[in-house]
């Protein structure tokens, strides 16, 4: 039996930088608890396969069957007049150790991630909502972690109530999936459904995923704000 529980606190801070520019920061503190019960474990060696005895284990028992660490993450994300971003963020600031074997280290390494994108609105928004007529929306995702990278892609289109978009997830050892979007919108709600097909070598394994997204929306009753709007993507 293995167990993980995690909990963590964020503050954020906004700034307005000039009349087109607002950044914000933000840093997470947070505590990794995980927790193993050795002896409900079969490994390999254990089970005899003329008959099935579980016999004993070479494998070596951990000094303990639970550690926690302190797990320390920062972020940052500017907007240049409500339709350029970029972001990054920076996770497992302290690469805590993780082992369960005392003496030896297995640290989580650095996980980067980087986003940028922009909204191009030809209309106004209808009403004053944030609700494009038309409007093109392309953004990129950029993860990194030990070895790993991934690069994820693409574009969505609105043409209100209508959203649609394509992107591709890429790992750069292996090209991942590409994904469709379809979108209806209204003030006050939102529905989505994509559809993650698998262009991996484990297409042949799978028929990909399909999801459904709906949202509803609360009004802000409040047009107080000493910020300049910051917009993102609608889906």
């Amino acid at each position: 039996m293995y167990n993980t529980i995690n909990g963590s606190a964020i503050y954020s801070y906004r700034l307005q930088a000039s009349r087109t520019v607002v950044v914000n920061a933000a840093l997470e503190a947070g505590y990794m608890l995980k927790s193993i019960n050795w002896d409900k474990f079969v490994f390999g060696d254990q089970i005899n396969i003329s008959t099935g005895i579980h016999e004993q284990t070479a494998e070596t028992r951990p000094g303990r069957q639970s550690v926690g660490a302190v797990d320390l993450s920062a972020g940052l994300l500017a907007g240049y007049k409500e339709s350029v971003y970029f972001g990054v963020v920076v996770s497992h600031l302290n690469s805590p150790n993780m082992s369960f074997y005392d003496g030896q280290k297995d640290q989580m390494d650095r996980k980067i991630t980087v986003h940028a994108g922009a909204i191009f609105d030809f209309r106004q928004g209808m009403d004053g909502e944030d609700l494009r007529n038309f409007a093109l929306t392309p953004n990129l995702v950029y993860m990194q972690q030990g070895k790993f990278h991934q690069l994820n892609l693409g574009m969505s289109v609105n043409k209100y109530p209508l959203v649609v978009g394509l992107w591709f997830r890429h790992n750069f050892e292996n090209p991942d999936a590409v994904i469709v979007l379809f979108g209806f919108q209204q003030k006050q709600y939102k529905i989505g459904y994509s559809y993650d097909y698998t262009v991996s070598r484990l297409k042949g394994q799978t028929v990909g995923a399909h999801e459904i997204s709906i949202a509803w929306l609360f009004k802000n009753h409040s047009n107080k704000s000493r910020y300049t709007e910051f917009r993102g993507p609608n889906f």
